[in-house]
């Protein structure tokens, strides 16, 4: 492995961290309002407790996914524009 030096790293990572936000949120809302709204049944059952817990779970993977998808996707637009400077 080796170590790469980026400019502007706190901004990319301030704009991971907006996305992983937005990805808890949306993550939460879609199945929230398919179970409130669509009667869709909660895999882990019919309890309140039961469903803030998996909207929660699902909150974090999707937040996760996205943040990580979007921290790639800037790594690899700021090696490409350091590539650039360099030639």
């Amino acid at each position: 492995m080796f170590e790469t030096q980026l400019p502007g790293f706190r901004k990319f990572q301030t704009i991971s961290a907006v996305a992983a936000g937005i990805g808890f949120i949306i993550g939460m809302l879609i199945p929230a309002r398919a179970i409130f709204m669509n009667n869709w049944e909660c895999p882990f059952g019919n309890g309140l407790i039961q469903i803030c817990g998996f909207l929660g779970i699902v909150g974090l993977g999707s937040g996760i996914v996205v943040g990580n998808l979007v921290a790639l996707i800037l790594i690899g637009i700021a090696k490409w524009r350091s590539e650039d400077k360099r030639r």
